[in-house]
């Protein structure tokens, strides 16, 4: 089995997440929600990278990545509850800890382990340091553009406007309602929902 077959990666994880399957029937729901959104993500990026035509091992990289971008989101669910990063630590930070703190990584060459480790760290942020190299600039906005892929129609069927605000699922915004309003009303597909 070579470093970069996948498979080994999603037995992986598969088994990191099994011990973050207890508690309530809302608790594993959102283990779930972010089981199945680890994975979709993983099928987004395998599909990027295919239409960008990369070779490996770029593109194993990419789907490594892929996997393990919320890894941080199951301890951060368990010790607070949430998946807001303004009300927890940032999943991202937990995720590079948690991907520091086993050995899964190891196989892969040293350059390509840090590749994966910077994608989970800056995954989440809305602007990249200036300084980053190519591979890992593109490899991370890859994975922020699956994420986007996925997370927008997750949000949207889990989005409820007539109930409570979800500590777990939102969009982030301060006024999500509005936000949604301004969204749902907008005349044409090229508007600015912002205005």
């Amino acid at each position: 089995m070579s470093a970069y077959d996948l498979s080994r990666y999603l037995s992986w994880f598969q088994s990191y997440i099994k011990g973050f399957y207890f508690g309530t029937e809302e608790d594993v729901a959102n283990m779930d929600l972010k089981k199945d959104h680890s994975l979709r993500v993983l099928q987004e990026a395998r599909m990027l990278t295919d239409s960008l035509q990369l070779a490996s091992p770029l593109a194993d990289i990419v789907h490594i990545a892929a996997l393990f971008h919320d890894v941080g989101r199951f301890p951060q669910y368990r010790q607070f509850k949430t998946y807001n990063d303004r009300k927890s630590p940032s999943h991202a930070r937990l995720g590079v800890v948690v991907m520091r703190g086993t050995d899964i990584l190891d196989r892969l060459l040293p350059e390509d382990r840090k590749l994966v480790l910077g994608t989970i760290f800056l995954h989440n942020r809305p602007v990249l340091p200036a300084r980053l190299s190519s591979a890992q600039s593109l490899i991370v906005r890859i994975i922020q553009d699956a994420d986007k892929l996925d997370i927008i129609p997750t949000v949207m069927a889990n989005l409820d406007l007539a109930a409570a605000p979800s500590r777990v699922v939102s969009w982030g915004f301060r006024s999500t309602q509005i936000t949604i309003q301004r969204l749902s009303t907008r005349k044409s597909p090229t508007a600015n929902p912002w205005i």
